[in-house]
């Protein structure tokens, strides 16, 4: 399997309230990324485009979480370095 090649990436500021902004000029679909990159060890919990919170534990960085997400939630994420990814 190859990895897709992302045509924008932003610092993720952790929130349990405010979602991803939306990037430049591209319309997205309820502010989602396309995935998102770790770069320190540790968990991420990422809220999905349904309000679904889900806790992805990351051991080896640096690693991409291919996962749609509307944002991180502050509360609970101890992985740090994370950047939104969209394609």
């Amino acid at each position: 399997m190859t990895s897709p090649v992302y045509a924008y990436a932003q610092p993720i500021t952790v929130s349990n309230s405010v979602n991803l902004p939306p990037i430049g000029a591209k319309v997205l679909l309820n502010n989602l990324c396309d995935a998102i990159w770790v770069g320190t060890a540790g968990t991420v919990q990422l809220v999905q485009a349904d309000g679904t919170v889900v806790a992805v534990l990351v051991a080896t960085v640096p690693q991409t979480i291919p996962i749609r997400a509307l944002r991180v939630n502050a509360t609970g994420t101890t992985a740090a370095a994370l950047l939104a990814l969209y394609l």
